[in-house]
């Protein structure tokens, strides 16, 4: 995937390479793409590690990726989903108050 990485890179294409390590899993590889060559790419890589926790059931990291990537609205809707109401209410009132009232009504 290196070699693949390398001539992403000389095409200025860092994004493809970005999308290849996404598809493969392999975040620290991503990252480093992003913070190197595509820095707008970084909170979507992210986005898409957060995506990764939540299906290994790892909710607290999924959490605070979504938050570190900007996007707490994605915590919301984890535990959203997961009928963990508390948890939503909780992001809600700390990053995303505009949201407080969608995720209560949501829960009744």
């Amino acid at each position: 995937y290196k070699q693949a990485e390398d001539e992403f890179i000389k095409a200025n294409k860092p994004k493809e390479a970005i999308d290849m390590y996404v598809h493969q899993r392999d975040w620290v590889s991503a990252m480093r793409v992003a913070e190197n060559h595509e820095r707008d790419a970084i909170k979507e890589v992210m986005v898409h590690q957060a995506k990764d926790l939540i299906d290994q059931n790892q909710l607290q990291a999924a959490e605070n990726m979504f938050i570190q990537a900007g996007k707490p609205e994605g915590a919301v809707q984890m535990y959203s989903t997961k009928k963990m109401v508390a948890d939503a209410v909780r992001v809600c009132k700390k990053h995303c108050p505009q949201m407080l009232g969608d995720v209560v009504d949501a829960s009744y």
